[in-house]
């Protein structure tokens, strides 16, 4: 049971067969901010190397998940939720189906996010999330500009909020980043 249920992670995906996982092992000695265990994140000087050195990968991704609590509208609770900085190649390599809004907008603007139907689900029940703004617990704020599906299943890239990146580039070819 256990092998069939890790083998049913990402089946979802178009091309499910083709993509592959690399994560991060960080070191404490490496970074002020490691947790010294494996994360979910494929760095962008990673990505940077492996799209210029071999030519057989046809799409690679950066991302790197995280934490965030965000103030919930209803009872001005925080909530702790999952969210994943990209980089534009994501939307190619995964099958995101747009419920509402436009996921092109996110890439542009670091406040400018996507969130899942649960999450919009929970925050805002039934009225229309996009455009809508959350707040995180260091006051920043967030606008809503897309609804995405949840997956249809198991996967190693759950998230409740998809975040762009457009800084991601100026690290190509940083990999000493403390």
């Amino acid at each position: 049971l256990w092998i069939r249920y890790e083998k049913s992670y990402d089946n979802f995906h178009k091309d499910k067969d083709r993509i592959y996982l690399v994560k991060a092992q960080e070191d404490k000695l490496i970074s002020k901010y490691s947790m010294g265990a494996d994360r979910n994140m494929v760095p962008e000087p990673l990505v940077h190397y492996m799209r210029s050195n071999f030519p057989e990968i046809e799409i690679a991704t950066a991302f790197e998940y995280y934490k965030i609590y965000i103030q919930e509208t209803k009872n001005n609770k925080l909530l702790e939720v999952q969210c994943v900085n990209i980089d534009s190649f994501f939307y190619q390599l995964f099958n995101l189906e747009i419920l509402y809004g436009n996921l092109d907008v996110i890439n542009e603007d670091y406040n400018s996010i996507a969130i899942t139907e649960d999450l919009a689900l929970k925050l805002f029940g039934k009225e229309q999330a996009v455009g809508k703004t959350i707040v995180c617990n260091d006051k920043s704020e967030l606008t809503i500009k897309a609804v995405i599906k949840n997956f249809s299943g198991p996967s190693n890239f759950s998230f409740d909020i998809l975040r762009g990146n457009p800084l991601i580039t100026l690290f190509l070819d940083k990999w000493n980043i403390t």
